[in-house]
């Protein structure tokens, strides 16, 4: 899995939200789960307040995998990293241990400059109690800067479940009701649920975005016809529904990558 988003406090809920979900999955225990929750919240929340300059609203990029019986946490930036410094007000505060913290609940942890510029810091948990033989290396590439938050999944039997959780989290955030809340994660099952043959790098790929009351979602790019088909599959024939009902607004964009399902929730006013 791959996230990049805005390094602000506030979205470091959605990763710890995420990364939980991906540890129960892969069978890590309570405790474990716990530990993973806890380190990489440490971490996002020593990028949101260090990383970059006030007033900068840079990357946070976390890749989460598993290997050698190991839980995997990668956490860039693309800033200043790591140093020391008062938390500004208002912002989500560490719990004030850093990498000591880190350091005890990880397995394994390595603090080192990333190469696109800023800090990467790698942690690595045991699943199960076993311990692996060492973290594995992922693919260095640079974060872009943006605004909105990108969900990237390689393994389907997951995909659904990291891509409720994020859309579950920015719904909430973005104060959508319970029932808007539920088609959003209804559309995301059933988006990432789909034929990993219909995106063109085979990973699961989406983009949120949210204002108040709304969020806006891309999915892709895909391959050429397989927006539609995925539309198609949306449709349940024994309600006598479509699940794309469920949103404001569905359309289907043309870049050069590929196509882009793009879809819009929001609550409608009335009166």
């Amino acid at each position: 899995m791959r996230l990049v988003l805005p390094a602000r406090s506030e979205n470091v809920g959605l990763v710890r939200h995420t990364v939980a979900g991906l540890a129960e999955a892969v069978g890590m225990d309570e405790a474990g789960v716990g530990d993973a929750k806890a380190v990489v919240s440490e971490a996002c929340v020593n990028v949101a307040i260090h990383a970059y300059d006030d007033g900068q609203d840079g990357p946070l990029e976390v890749l989460v995998g598993v290997g050698d019986g190991l839980f995997e946490i990668i956490v860039r930036d693309y800033g200043h990293g790591f140093r020391p410094q008062v938390s500004p007000p208002g912002t989500e505060q560490s719990l004030r241990l850093g990498l000591p913290l880190i350091a005890t609940l990880s397995d394994s942890f390595e603090l080192r400059g990333n190469p696109g510029g800023g800090t990467e810091l790698r942690m690595a948990l045991a699943i199960g109690g076993e311990e692996g033989n060492g973290a594995s290396r992922a693919p260095a590439r640079v974060a872009e800067a943006r605004d909105d938050t990108v969900v990237s999944v390689g393994d389907f039997d997951v995909a659904a479940l990291v891509v409720s959780r994020v859309l579950s989290s920015i719904a909430a955030r973005a104060d959508l009701s319970v029932d808007k809340l539920s088609d959003t994660i209804l559309l995301g099952d059933a988006i990432a649920g789909g034929s990993p043959d219909r995106f063109v790098d085979g990973r699961v790929q989406v983009a949120v975005s949210d204002e108040p009351r709304a969020l806006a979602v891309k999915v892709g790019p895909l391959r050429v016809g397989a927006a539609e088909k995925l539309l198609d599959s949306l449709e349940v024939p024994a309600l006598g529904a479509s699940l794309r009902k469920l949103a404001d607004d569905v359309r289907v964009e043309d870049a050069a990558e590929g196509e882009h399902l793009m879809f819009r929730i929001s609550e409608r006013q009335t009166g």
